[in-house]
C-alpha cells in the first residue's frame, strides 16, 4: 500500500516517508531504519518507530536504540518490545 496518499487524505502531515523501496531494503532489515535516520539527520535515540509487527517493527528498531511504539487496533495487549502499546495514531500527540 502506498502510504502518502493516505496520509494527504486523513489530512495527515508528516516530515518524511521511508518505504522499503526507498531504502533499497525490507524490513527486519536495519538498512531502512538507518536510511530514514540519515535522512532525517537523526540519532536513534531521537527516533520512534510506529509499527504493528513485533517481531518486524519493534525488535529491529530497539535493537538500534529507537524508542517504540506498538500499534495494536484491535485489544491492547502487552509488549515488552516497545516503549509504549497504543489503540490510535492520535495517541502519539501525548508521546512526542
Amino acid at each position: 500500500m502506498e502510504v502518502r496518499p493516505f496520509l494527504k487524505q486523513n489530512n495527515v502531515e508528516i516530515d518524511f516517508v521511508c518505504t522499503g523501496r526507498e531504502a533499497k531494503a525490507a524490513k527486519p532489515n536495519p538498512k531502512i531504519y538507518t536510511t530514514a535516520l540519515k535522512r532525517l539527520e537523526a540519532k536513534a535515540n531521537e527516533a520512534m518507530m510506529v509499527g504493528d509487527d513485533i517481531k518486524v517493527d519493534m525488535e529491529p528498531a530497539k535493537k538500534l536504540g529507537m524508542r517504540t511504539a506498538f500499534l495494536c487496533r484491535k485489544e491492547k495487549i502487552e509488549c515488552r518490545d516497545a516503549d509504549h502499546v497504543i489503540a490510535s495514531l492520535t495517541e502519539l500527540l501525548d508521546l512526542l
